[in-house]
């Protein structure tokens, strides 16, 4: 690919981006469907309403980039860096997200639904709104995230780490709770929206 610097709505289906190390690149509306970036080194580029369907980010490191609203089905980041990236609204359904590190980032309303998420690591990232409806959330690590207003409809939370997480609307009537670790403020919250009083 060219080195221009903006593109909109133009194909980039199974193109073979791997190990391209771009900085400050924009895409508005275009289509990276089975893409591989494995490898690939992005940095501040900025990605609006992409699809990355099928797409390999395969230890590849994603370092200040913006995919807002961008489509990941069933895209492969195994062992990728997403690195102070902003993926609000962002869909990984049925993604392959196993082994990937995420420092710093914004998941804002982004879409787990279904996803098998055991043991993965979301201390400190901003989750306002995601959609973990029916994920197993098992030994997730939440520490210090923000899931205000986040859906666990029917997800599982079996020794899940939500010390200091912030929970604000969020029902969990429905969610299975088994060991879950919480703090102080938070097991007060949690005794009073199943009806007890406290004190």
């Amino acid at each position: 690919m060219d080195e221009e610097l903006e593109r909109v709505g133009e194909s980039f289906n199974h193109g073979a981006f791997a190990d391209a190390a771009w900085q400050g690149r924009r895409f508005v509306k275009c289509r990276f469907i089975g893409a591989s970036f494995q490898e690939a080194e992005l940095t501040e580029c900025v990605f609006e309403e992409c699809d990355f369907a099928g797409a390999q980010f395969n230890a590849a490191t994603l370092t200040q980039c913006n995919f807002s609203n961008c489509r990941f089905v069933s895209a492969n980041f195994f062992v990728a860096q997403l690195l102070q990236c902003r993926l609000l609204g962002a869909d990984f359904t049925e993604a392959d997200i196993g082994g990937v590190t995420i420092t710093g980032c914004d998941l804002s309303f982004a879409n787990f639904r279904n996803q098998k998420l055991k043991k993965f690591d979301f201390h400190d990232q901003r989750l306002e709104g995601a959609d973990f409806h029916a994920a197993d959330l098992t030994e997730a690590n939440f520490r210090g995230a923000d899931l205000s207003g986040a859906n666990l409809t029917g997800a599982i939370l079996k020794k899940t780490n939500l010390v200091g997480a912030i929970l604000d609307r969020i029902d969990f009537r429905t969610v299975t709770l088994d060991k879950t670790k919480l703090d102080m403020s938070q097991a007060t919250y949690f005794a009073r929206c199943y009806g007890a009083e406290i004190g």
